[in-house]
């Protein structure tokens, strides 16, 4: 594949909205309130409302760190630490700024199943 040949570029077997459906067998309706969230927020500013899974990889590591814990038991400390570790530590500071990030966690404080 070239981006100086694009007749020589295959199609591609990538679908956004089956990565997300895939997300939501496994994380369900919790899974799919945080990357609301993440995509609503938009704490990387890169969001077009095309991409449906952009943040899905962060929303992603929000659930794996949160593990079998009940969501609505989680405390402030515990979703801030679950938000900050969705992001690369990198990341915080220079392209997600504390702002951003206090947005983002008391949105996902917000949600209650």
């Amino acid at each position: 594949m070239s981006w100086l040949r694009p007749d020589k570029m295959s199609p591609s077997e990538y679908s956004p909205q089956k990565s997300v459906d895939v997300f939501e067998a496994k994380y369900g309706e919790v899974g799919m309130r945080v990357l609301e969230c993440f995509n609503h927020i938009d704490p990387l500013h890169v969001f077009f409302e095309e991409n449906i899974d952009e943040y899905i990889g962060y929303a992603r590591r929000f659930m794996e760190k949160m593990g079998t814990r009940n969501f609505n038991d989680l405390k402030r400390e515990e979703i801030t630490e679950l938000v900050r570790g969705s992001f690369h530590s990198d990341q915080i500071g220079k392209f997600v700024t504390d702002a951003d990030l206090e947005l983002l966690i008391e949105r996902v404080s917000l949600i209650r199943l």
